[in-house]
């Protein structure tokens, strides 16, 4: 698998240094995936304000990226959680971009649990 969220617009920008405009980073990348795009925004500015956007490999883009890819937030008994969704190298991008956050995106799942 080849998929590497650098290469995403945005995140490419920040990797280059440029500054993209906040509001543009912090709308859902993807909004016809209506069923959690409001979610999306709210854990896209919870991991903005926790993790910042300086940095491309911050959190935030690590997200912002994987929502480019078309993962969703399911809510399920005990909360949200990041899936495939349309995202065909899900299983590829766990492994390299949230496994070794575990304990950032289970911060930022139980602060969006309280939030929604």
């Amino acid at each position: 698998m080849s998929t590497n969220l650098h290469q995403l617009p945005l995140n490419a920008a920040v990797a280059r240094g440029e500054t993209p405009i906040l509001e543009d980073i912090l709308c859902d990348p993807r909004p016809e995936l209506a069923d959690d795009h409001e979610t999306w925004e709210r854990l896209l500015a919870l991991a903005h304000q926790a993790h910042g956007a300086d940095d491309p490999e911050s959190l935030f883009w690590v997200l912002h990226g994987l929502r480019c890819l078309g993962c969703e937030l399911v809510r399920e008994s005990y909360g949200w959680r990041i899936a495939a969704g349309e995202n065909e190298d899900y299983t590829f991008c766990r492994q390299r971009y949230l496994v070794s956050r575990r304990e950032q995106v289970t911060a930022l799942l139980a602060q969006l649990n309280e939030a929604v």
